[in-house]
C-alpha cells in the first residue's frame, strides 16, 4: 500500500512526464505559448489551457499532430 508522501510523489512523477512531452511538441513545432499550440491544432486556447491543468495530452490532439498538413 502506499502512503500519502507514495501518492504524491508519483503525481508530482506523472506531471513532471507530462510537462516534459508537452515541451517536446511545443519544441518540435517551433511554438512558445498555448496561444500558439491552439492556433496551430485547431483547438480553442482553453482546451489546451484545461489539457494542461489536467496533465493531460488529448488524443484528438496528437492525432492532428501526426497528420500531414494540408
Amino acid at each position: 500500500m502506499r502512503t500519502s508522501s507514495g501518492l504524491a510523489a508519483s503525481a508530482q512523477l506523472e506531471r513532471k512526464r507530462f510537462e516534459q512531452a508537452m515541451l517536446r511538441i511545443m519544441q518540435a513545432l517551433d511554438i512558445r505559448t498555448q496561444t500558439d499550440l491552439a492556433e496551430h491544432t485547431g483547438f480553442k486556447q482553453a482546451s489546451i489551457s484545461y489539457a494542461r491543468r489536467q496533465g493531460t495530452i488529448p488524443d484528438t490532439l496528437l492525432l492532428r499532430l501526426s497528420l500531414p498538413h494540408c
